[in-house]
């Protein structure tokens, strides 16, 4: 008797590698990246922005497509069809929340990674630390993630970002530094009464208010600097603070 394939009627499988579900970014463009495999072959991946029509996606098994966000939430849904027609879908809601931060330069050439705040969340771009319980005043705020690897650097111009609007800076320095920065030990720079405790280390917080423009800040590693072993944080409030 003549044989018959049975039909195809597995689904394939797609996931949202980035961003992660929940994420909270102060970017309207983003580049949505995941992967998708089938028993067969997955034949095209489509992303959808908020319930609107779907756009194929560039590449399949290993896929990627930029979408504009819309301030607030956001919701993307990703989906893969195999060669026989079979679908599946995969959808995470991405926050935007426009930051007052832009045009940040790191003179060594890093990416450093704009954030906001919040306890468990990354100090480092480089390693592994987080940050323990939040003050109130920094909870929430846009927040430079930067290298710990970067802790040597002794630039005038290290950390060079523009202002939307006025705000106050804060710097998270490594506790344990018993001489700070040139730049920092400067009566611009008010150390607060409030702390932020890290998986690394304590860290002392200081400020000072900006009108908008742009701000400059110096390396951890600045002379006559001692004793900070790992490099600062920054974040930035809004005023009023």
């Amino acid at each position: 008797p003549a044989s018959s394939l049975l039909p195809d009627t597995t689904d394939p499988i797609i996931s949202i590698i980035f961003p992660v579900d929940g994420l909270t970014i102060g970017e309207a463009t983003v580049t949505v990246t995941g992967d998708a495999s089938d028993d067969t072959k997955v034949a095209q991946v489509e992303l959808s922005l908020n319930g609107g029509s779907f756009e194929t996606a560039s590449g399949t098994t290993s896929w990627s497509k930029d979408v504009t966000l819309l301030e607030g939430s956001n919701t993307l849904t990703a989906r893969a069809t195999d060669l026989a027609g079979n679908t599946a879908e995969a959808s995470a809601t991405v926050i935007y929340q426009p930051t007052i931060i832009t045009n940040l330069v790191v003179s060594n050439g890093e990416t450093y990674e704009i954030d906001t705040l919040a306890t468990d969340k990354k100090v480092y771009i480089d390693r592994g630390f987080k940050f323990k319980q939040v003050p109130a005043v920094l909870e929430g705020k846009d927040f430079i993630r930067t290298a710990n690897a970067d802790k040597g650097e002794t630039a005038a111009d290290f950390i060079t970002f523009d202002l939307t609007g006025e705000a106050r800076v804060y710097i998270l320095y490594d506790d344990r530094a018993s001489v700070l920065s040139a730049w920092l030990d400067d009566v611009a720079w008010t150390l607060d009464v409030i702390t932020q405790d890290t998986t690394d280390v304590l860290r002392r917080v200081y400020y000072q208010d900006f009108i908008a423009g742009p701000v400059q800040l110096g390396g951890n590693a600045m002379p006559p600097m001692s004793g900070a072993s790992s490099n600062y944080n920054v974040v930035v409030a809004a005023s009023p603070p």
